[in-house]
């Protein structure tokens, strides 16, 4: 991946890595499962449910869920912050591109 955005160091752009599955916990997703409309499908923050609907794991709670949070997601959220400030203090501004892999046909969860 590093040769791919090799560009976007040469022009003093980060790289912000998420070394986690989203099977961890999902950092693209909101914190909150009220707050996600993904979280109705069991694919909030900290997946449930699989991308076909079956069974993951038991909904973590209270210091359980917490903790899943500390751990991976608030860190990654915590290290765009900085970037996104930095760089917006040195170049005015800020593009973020979210780059991962997407299937080729719609999942059974994804609208067609």
């Amino acid at each position: 991946m590093d040769d791919l955005f090799s560009g976007f160091y040469e022009i003093g752009g980060v790289l912000v890595r998420y070394n986690y599955s989203r099977m961890v916990v999902d950092p693209e997703r909101f914190e909150s499962d009220e707050d996600e409309e993904m979280g109705k499908k069991g694919m909030g923050a900290i997946y449930t449910r699989t991308s076909e609907g079956r069974a993951l794991r038991m909904k973590p709670e209270g210091k359980e869920r917490g903790e899943l949070l500390k751990k991976f997601y608030r860190p990654y959220h915590q290290a765009m912050e900085r970037e996104v400030e930095t760089l917006s203090g040195r170049f005015e501004r800020c593009l973020v591109l979210d780059c991962h892999s997407f299937s080729s046909v719609p999942l059974p969860f994804e609208p067609e």
